[in-house]
């Protein structure tokens, strides 16, 4: 495919090593565009981006994509928390900022045995089991997936759902 940001053609990538997406910065763990003369790399959502996009859980917002945040000062995802430094979503009405993969995020997870299923939240309910906070960074609560079974509380923020995929692909 060509994309507006790159030079050469890239093609789609199957699921791999963990990379580091050139679009947004953020780690990725899917399916990637990738070029093979200079390792340029960007997730799936970042690679398809739609120029006005919306979310469910900013109803009032309309979310203009950027390749790099408009302003000056420094910018969070209030989905994950983490900082904003490459490919943006950004309402200019709310203030709103969301990485494109965190606009795209799945509404559930699975783990691998398909035993605990987790429901994305746009809140916080109790501390995240990984980072033992309700907020995540910055001050910043982002979001969250938590437990659909009543007698689980699993809740983890969107962002240490991250880390927790990087930490078991390392495990092997």
């Amino acid at each position: 495919m060509d994309h507006p940001n790159h030079s050469h053609p890239l093609h789609l990538n199957p699921p791999g090593a963990p990379y580091k997406c050139n679009g947004c910065k953020e780690l990725g763990f899917g399916p990637s565009y990738g070029c093979e003369i200079c390792n340029y790399i960007l997730h799936e959502e970042c690679a398809n981006v739609d120029r006005l996009a919306f979310h469910r859980f900013f109803p009032k917002s309309h979310f203009e994509f950027f390749e790099k945040a408009p302003g000056y000062r420094t910018r969070y995802c209030d989905a994950c928390g983490k900082d904003v430094l490459g490919f943006v979503y950004h309402c200019s009405q709310t203030g709103f900022d969301l990485h494109p993969c965190c606009l795209k995020l799945k509404d559930s997870v699975c783990d691998k045995d398909g035993c605990v299923t987790l429901k994305l939240s746009q809140k916080v309910p109790r501390k995240c089991l990984k980072y033992k906070s309700r907020n995540v960074v910055n001050k910043v609560k982002g979001w969250s997936y938590v437990s659909c079974n009543e007698d689980n509380n699993s809740c983890y923020h969107v962002s240490c759902v991250k880390e927790l995929i990087l930490e078991n692909w390392k495990r092997g």
